[in-house]
């Protein structure tokens, strides 16, 4: 036996324990033998797809991305590593297209392996993320015709049928499923969400419990999540937060509230009142950029639904451009500095440049549209740029009650790149800092801001949708009032809200939990009067 067939033949054993050791949630053991598998057989394709698959779960999504880049070149009509390529762009949520290079990686996978439905179910999960239900529907059930029993196709195509508002459709999809006592996970998750439109709240939440035990841990935080909806929608409060917060343990999240404070401060200090008054601005005048802003289930997908009924507005969901532009900035000046630093040597024509960038992704997507909405939240950070960038532009900034905010967060699932979510006090913590970052923008800030607050805009929705409209000089239109009736994509969390008239049993909602906020009330000194 040679050297090479030596490695080749000592790989599986390698691979098996570091897919015992990924399996069991030791990540740095799992790519510690993956990178060794990669050493001693660098030209293993199988090898690099499974380091790929370890380094994105643990959070290193530009070396996932190298390392299965590599697969793809070194087995180009291997389906599997395009598969977790494809995987890894669905998650990767700094692209701003990460769901048509994933839709592209699995139409590659099941061109190369059509007889597969593990390639049609990757490739029907890209098509909902990009809203495509028709057409997930389509490939789901080309899964189920190849594996009729597979419940992941099963699960696939019943998710795409709730997202299309068909709940009994997706329903009669489970049945069969259910009924043989399928533990699958991603169909307990399933269920979960059309069990809400079907009455079976208490059946989803005893699958999910029976199952959780048997499930890896990994998968266990959509379950927690799952089960705390359907047990809060039906008023177990005390169970519900056990959920929630059993969820939040798992996502086993590390914030530093000095570090976090740290940032704020060099926001604050750079964009201080004389010295923003003496920076260039860009020479453009559009009033195209419609920015949405806030925190996370403070409103902002709501706002965009109703400025997305208007006839004059092109709805452009939660962009990336901003934060592209921002971490390109280094580079574009020539120097080390990071940002906002790096603004100091920004000329004006840089400037014109980098505006004219942004506006002309707008400008894409409006298609001759008067406005463009950009719903990404967390550009609150960014809106010194955005000053600097669009002078004519709208920033418009959702507040709501902080708890209830905070809470609203606490009970969704967020990614590790805001790790603040997971705890109650980094919550609070959080909060604070960013609502003393708005006070500044408010203070400091050229460009034209509103504030929608959420309790306002349910209590008196006709007055506060006139005063938006009239913010961004459009004129009123009915249609924004029956916001629900427009199905528009809506990729966010809040996609099945914005499919039902303003309600208002959302307000005060953090009243149910008060037992079970000490750390988030204490941040906000609310514990007395409560």
């Amino acid at each position: 036996m040679t050297d090479s067939q030596s490695v080749v033949s000592r790989l599986p054993a390698v691979l098996a324990e570091a897919t015992s050791a990924f399996n069991r949630g030791d990540l740095d053991e799992a790519i510690r033998l993956a990178r060794a598998a990669v050493q001693q057989a660098p030209g293993c394709a199988r090898c690099l797809t499974f380091l790929g698959v370890v380094l994105e779960v643990s959070g290193q999504t530009s070396d996932a991305m190298q390392a299965l880049e590599r697969a793809t070149l070194l087995a180009p009509d291997d389906p599997e590593p395009w598969r977790q390529m494809g995987c890894v762009f669905t998650r990767a949520v700094h692209l701003a297209d990460r769901f048509l290079k994933a839709e592209r990686c699995f139409d590659r996978a099941v061109s190369l392996e059509p007889d597969r439905s593990v390639y049609r179910i990757s490739h029907g999960e890209a098509l909902v993320s990009l809203g495509q239900y028709e057409r997930a529907a389509d490939v789901y059930q080309q899964a189920l015709v190849l594996e009729p029993d597979n419940p992941l196709a099963a699960g696939g195509l019943a998710g795409a049928l709730e997202r299309k508002g068909q709940f009994e459709k997706a329903r009669d999809v489970l049945r069969p499923f259910l009924a043989r006592g399928d533990r699958q996970p991603q169909l307990a998750e399933v269920f979960a969400i059309v069990a809400r439109h079907t009455g079976e709240e208490l059946q989803a939440v005893k699958l999910i419990e029976d199952i959780i035990p048997d499930t890896p841990a990994r998968m266990r935080i959509n379950l927690h999540f799952a089960a705390g909806d359907l047990l809060d929608r039906i008023e177990q409060y005390d169970r519900a937060f056990g959920h929630y917060e059993c969820a939040n343990v798992a996502c086993g999240y590390t914030y530093d509230p000095a570090v976090a404070e740290r940032e704020m401060a060099r926001l604050t200090g750079y964009f201080s009142h004389q010295e923003n008054k003496k920076r260039h601005r860009a020479s453009n005048r559009s009033k195209l950029p419609l920015l949405i802003v806030g925190m996370p289930r403070s409103g902002t997908t709501l706002v965009e639904q109703i400025l997305a009924c208007h006839s004059a507005v092109r709805a452009g969901g939660e962009l990336e451009v901003i934060p592209a532009i921002v971490s390109g900035l280094p580079a574009l000046t020539g120097n080390q500095a990071a940002y906002p630093e790096c603004l100091d040597r920004l000329t004006r024509r840089d400037i014109d440049k980098v505006a004219r960038r942004y506006i002309r992704a707008l400008a894409d997507i409006g298609s001759g549209a008067k406005r463009v909405t950009d719903k990404l939240p967390y550009n609150f950070i960014n809106l010194g740029l955005v000053d600097m960038l669009l002078p004519s532009a709208r920033v418009i900034h959702c507040v709501r009650d902080p708890v209830d905010t905070c809470l609203s967060i606490y009970f969704r699932h967020m990614s590790s790149a805001h790790p603040y979510t997971a705890d109650l006090r980094h919550l609070g913590h959080y909060y604070r800092i960013y609502r003393s970052l708005m006070l500044q923008w408010e203070s400091v800030l050229r460009v034209s801001m509103h504030v929608v607050s959420y309790e306002s805009l349910v209590n008196d929705p006709a007055g506060e949708i006139r005063r938006l409209l009239e913010f961004c000089e459009l004129p009123w239109e009915e249609a924004c009032l029956e916001f629900h009736r427009h199905r528009r994509f809506v990729a966010t969390p809040s996609y099945d809200q914005v499919r039902r008239p303003i309600y208002t049993h959302a307000l005060g909602r953090w009243r149910h939990y008060r037992r079970h906020l000490e750390p988030l009330l204490t941040a906000f000194n609310r514990l007395d009067g409560c």
